[in-house]
């Protein structure tokens, strides 16, 4: 009796590596309206800036992504947030 190799389903976090795998036009999107509307982090900037956010909405709850000054894609979100199993409609309109 032999198991059949097969590949793990892609975990959530593999999924979530960049933002908006799914829609990657979306990214160039929001990052120029953040270029446009807000303070890019770059090289200049002291611990006090407070970056730039792009939030990507889940099923699950959202990722905050922060813009580098250079135009690249994030690596990790900034913040990440999940909804509880039984969101109240309450909590969920808090997030908009």
């Amino acid at each position: 009796m032999t198991d059949a190799l097969h590949t793990p389903p892609p975990t959530a976090a593999a999924h979530h590596a960049r933002p908006f795998t799914r829609d990657p036009e979306r990214w160039e999107k929001e990052r120029d309206r953040a270029l446009q509307t807000g303070h890019v982090r770059d090289h200049t900037c002291s611990a006090a800036c407070e970056p730039v956010l792009v939030h990507e909405r889940t099923r699950w709850g959202w990722l905050a992504w922060t813009v580098p000054g250079d135009g690249s894609p994030p690596e990790i979100p900034h913040q990440i947030g999940v909804l509880t199993p039984a969101a109240t409609r309450t909590q969920r309109l808090a997030l908009r």
